[in-house]
């Protein structure tokens, strides 16, 4: 851990992976700096950090020219420092942090303060050609940049936002396709034995994958074959019903009749359903479920199946049986009819046999239209 130094209201202190001393402290609006004291040398820096100090006491710290030159910090501090504050989910972070990592490859050492709209612009069009970005993933880098010109913004490193005026582009539609029940079928034909339980509840229950790993026990009621789906970190919670088949499933993994060993090599993140009277009851190993429908999708010769299509599956199948748009609402989860359209698609082959339907009523055919009209 780096060893701090305190200077009255300034915490003085190195950073990881760089050289010399940096300024930690909040000026006259309570707002977090972060300052370069140009100095390797310790004497120095506490120096420097003293004339901080005695600004801020002043209530002059807006006016610290001289051990802070704003023109001089880098796209690599910025983001730094950024991501030592932000307050994002773990997963979003590590994405951030991975789009950033390759934007530093270019601009990490070129002072925040010289790259305009343009240099953005450019470097965005320049890499979706390059790596053949979708509109989605330019987006996803164009939003974290400009999460690290605001920070740059909030602490004065630089005058105007440049970011702020771009826009984000206009996405493709890629909706996933659902699943045939043929497909359904042949997939539980070939899958291992813990991939074929998590498929039959997601394609019965509609869940996303974020959900199933957190469902426990405590959320299962086989009697009156409903589930308890809660929203992370919130007692908000939406019921799911089970058809009868599903609920003898879980009544089966209750009572531990099939117990699912874990697998070598899995990634880590364990799918769990314990009992708390009972923790050891039973555990679905944690495996990537996404390899497992890759590979079971290879051997029946389908394309590429992704778990998140059988959310799409679930609400098709709702629509094709007549369900209101309003309950295939509530039982999936969505807060729109709009994104609730978006995954329940119309099935070609309900169509088809709608249009059949056409030929049992009155109408013209081939060999009416070759008789001859009748006389007057």
């Amino acid at each position: 851990m780096a060893k701090l130094y305190y200077v009255g209201s300034v915490t003085v202190k190195r950073r990881e992976g760089k050289v010399g001393w940096y300024a930690y402290y909040r000026d006259g609006s309570g707002t977090q700096r972060l300052r370069s004291l140009k100095t390797r040398n310790l004497h120095e820096a506490r120096a420097r950090a003293q004339l901080i100090s005695e600004a801020l006491s002043s209530g002059t710290d807006q006016r610290l020219e001289e051990v802070r030159d704003n023109r001089h910090v880098t796209f690599q501090e910025a983001t730094n420092l950024y991501l030592d504050q932000c307050e994002l989910a773990e997963r979003s972070l590590k994405e951030d942090r991975t789009r950033l990592l390759r934007i530093c490859e270019d601009w990490g050492e070129i002072p925040i303060s010289t790259i305009s709209s343009g240099h953005i612009e450019s470097w965005l069009a320049k890499n979706k050609r390059k790596s053949k970005w979708s509109s989605a993933t330019r987006n996803r880098y164009l939003s974290a940049i400009k999460q690290v010109f605001k920070k740059a913004h909030g602490l004065n490193y630089i005058a105007d936002n440049p970011a702020l005026s771009l826009k984000a582009s206009k996405e493709e539609e890629n909706i996933p396709e659902p699943l045939t029940d043929e497909v359904v079928a042949a997939l539980l034909k070939v899958l291992p034995e813990y991939a074929r339980y998590i498929v039959c509840i997601l394609v019965d229950t509609g869940l996303r994958m974020s959900e199933l790993h957190r469902i426990r026990w405590q959320d299962v009621d086989t009697v009156g074959r409903r589930l308890y789906i809660y929203k992370s970190k919130s007692k908000q919670f939406r019921v799911v019903p089970m058809t009868p088949r599903l609920s003898a499933l879980f009544e089966s993994l209750r009572s531990g009749r099939q117990w699912l060993q874990s697998q070598n090599g899995h990634s880590g993140k364990a799918i769990v359903w314990p009992d708390d009277s009972k923790p050891s009851a039973v555990v679905i190993p944690a495996i990537d479920i996404k390899k497992s429908l890759i590979s079971a999708a290879k051997k029946i010769g389908a394309d590429h199946i992704h778990p998140h299509q059988f959310r799409h599956t679930y609400a098709t199948r709702l629509m094709d049986q007549g369900v209101p748009m309003e309950h295939i609402m509530a039982l999936g989860g969505w807060k729109s009819s709009a994104m609730a359209k978006r995954y329940a698609r119309v099935n070609p082959v309900h169509l088809q046999k709608h249009a059949d339907r056409l030929e049992e009523l009155p109408g013209h055919t081939t060999e009416d239209s070759e008789e001859e009209p009748n006389s007057p």
